[in-house]
């Protein structure tokens, strides 16, 4: 499995959902053997330079857009050749759409599903209007970069042919674009068992925002919160902020608790009576509003946080959209009442990797008749 993230690593969503679609895939096939090849993270000056690299490349006239060029590593490769020499797979799993050069590098009888953690294109799109507002003289450059990779993506997939998306509304637009194309769509799963939700025992109320806080929607987002929201918010309750780079993520506000990152999700849910996701930027499925569910934490967030997530799971969800929603709601008796009710057990049940093993065993056979032989 060439993978864009490490799973052994515990930073962000892309993480947490490469861990549970391989343990998906293990309780599917329980004789299978499951070889990740995986970019490992790099440290934010590594990551900076990697990507200034991929974008230079690029501006200079690589057929790939830097997303693929930032993966495309001669370590990575090797180790790609190597593992496909060593022991020929019966099926290759590509975990991440910035790795669709790998196809060109597997033997063309090789039976072959993608996993798109996003639409890699409307990531990119966004970051490119962001940048537009701070770096004008250097937006051409980006928009270039970005048809190179609209047209990199539509590509892959329809050459890849078969696609596991962990997004309705993801699969949806890549359907638009390449109906032929054979897709299901599984929510972000988790295998653990849940420390069950405790009812209120405490004065002060705890609400928590559980992320990767260097992920730049992530940031933005709390950005957003703390400066429309958060400091209008007069009722006595505490903001804990939990994950890869929270600690340097509450810019000295008032009523805020980081933890940086915990040695298990589980101990992430535990600390709060109730979760909020004020997301206002990125794409994708927001893996951590599906692990609250999962938790049967209640939790609250804008329509965007909800975004390709099963109906039945939005419902379960509070939503606050515009900053006066978010004030309105932390200032009454609202938290206290949300944060009583656990959320339903069969809504949590709709993120269990045996659950989503089935869908995945029927589908993935379908690649490969040699994994039901």
């Amino acid at each position: 499995m060439p993978s864009i993230v490490d799973p052994a690593e515990v930073r962000g969503g892309g993480w947490t959902v490469t861990r549970g679609l391989i343990k998906a895939i293990g309780t599917a096939f329980p004789h299978s053997e499951i070889e990740c090849i995986a970019d490992p993270a790099r440290g934010r000056v590594a990551h900076g330079i990697r990507q200034l690299i991929g974008i230079s490349r690029s501006a200079l006239g690589d057929e790939l857009p830097a997303k693929a060029l930032f993966t495309r590593t001669t370590k990575f490769r090797r180790q790609l050749d190597a593992a496909l020499a060593n022991a020929p797979p019966d099926l290759v799993l590509i975990n991440g759409s910035d790795l669709f050069w790998v196809l060109d590098r597997l033997p063309r009888d090789l039976p072959v599903v993608v996993a798109a953690q996003n639409i890699e294109q409307e990531l990119y799109a966004r970051q490119v209007t962001r940048a537009s507002r701070h770096w004008l003289p250097i937006v051409r450059l980006f928009a270039s970069d970005l048809g190179k990779l609209r047209k990199y993506e539509w590509e892959g997939m329809r050459k890849a042919g078969r696609m596991i998306f962990f997004s309705e509304d993801d699969r949806a637009m890549a359907m638009r674009a390449c109906p032929d194309i054979d897709s299901i769509t599984v929510p972000p799963m988790f295998d653990y068992e849940p420390v069950p939700h405790i009812p209120l025992a405490r004065d002060r109320i705890r609400i928590g925002m559980f992320a990767d806080f260097t992920w730049w929607p992530n940031r933005a987002s709390l950005d957003w919160f703390l400066s429309r929201v958060w400091r209008s918010v007069s009722s006595d309750v505490e903001l804990h902020l939990i994950g890869y780079g929270s600690e340097n993520a509450a810019n000295g506000e008032a009523r805020i608790v980081a933890h940086g990152t915990v040695e298990h999700a589980r101990d992430a849910f535990a600390i709060c009576d109730l979760m909020i996701a004020p997301i206002v930027d990125g794409a994708g499925v927001k893996v951590k509003v599906a692990e609250a569910l999962y938790n049967r934490v209640p939790i609250v967030a804008t329509q965007f946080a909800v975004r390709g997530l099963p109906q039945q799971a939005r419902t379960a969800t509070r939503i606050c959209d515009s900053s006066g929603e978010w004030i309105e709601f932390l200032d009454g008796t609202a938290p206290r009442d949300v944060a009583s009710r656990p959320v339903p057990a069969e809504v949590a049940a709709l993120f269990s990797t045996s659950r989503v093993s089935d869908l995945l065993r029927d589908f993935l056979a379908g690649s490969s008749s040699r994994l039901i032989a």
